[in-house]
Formats: C-alpha cells, sequence, structure tokens
C-alpha cells in the first residue's frame, strides 16, 4: 500500500518490478493478493483519479482535441500501471463536478 500511496503507481507496475527484480510469479501474485483490500483499491483509485486530474490540465493546454487528451491520459496512466477499470474510473471522474466546488445556497 505505501509503494501505490508514495509513487503514485498502480498494482501491475508493481507486479512488473518484483518480476523483473526476480521474484517469482507466485510469490509476487500472492503477496498482492494478500495485500488486496477494499482500502488499497480505494487509495489505488483515488491516487490514480488525483494523478488524473492533474495530467488533465497540463494536457489541456497542450492538446486542443478532448478525444486525443483522453486517449493520452488513459495512456499515461496504464503506464503507470494501473488497470484498465481503474483507468477508465478516473477518466470518468473528469466529468463530475467537485464536490467541494459546489456552493450551497
Amino acid at each position: 500500500e505505501e509503494r501505490l500511496r508514495w509513487a503514485k503507481v498502480g498494482r501491475q507496475r508493481i507486479a512488473g518490478e518484483l518480476r523483473q527484480r526476480g521474484v517469482a510469479r507466485d510469490t509476487v501474485r500472492e503477496t498482492l493478493a494478500a495485500s488486496a483490500s477494499p482500502e488499497a483499491a480505494a487509495l489505488e483509485q483515488a491516487t490514480a483519479t488525483a494523478l488524473a486530474q492533474r495530467k488533465w490540465q497540463s494536457l489541456t493546454r497542450a492538446e486542443p482535441n478532448e478525444r486525443q487528451r483522453r486517449l493520452k491520459l488513459y495512456r499515461f496512466l496504464a503506464g503507470r500501471g494501473y488497470s484498465s477499470e481503474v483507468c477508465r474510473t478516473a477518466l470518468a471522474a473528469l466529468n463530475q463536478p467537485d464536490p467541494e466546488d459546489e456552493v450551497d445556497g
């Protein structure tokens, strides 16, 4: 969980790094399964969503086409090791208004 939080990478990236360091696939799978919890999944999603929001701002200045921005952002998140489900959810969150921005009146 610490690696997910501080390095801003997904579980797939962590698994790949462990395999590159010579850790057996079964050991990697067991370790990630043991650390899988609803809290860890929520942390991974929140980290990916925050990362997507920051990256979206920089892409907005560089890429005028929204579809191209979304594709670039998806590839960016996938390259960081986030699953396709996490990537899609993070992209969908970009369309949602920030509750902190809403003013009760």
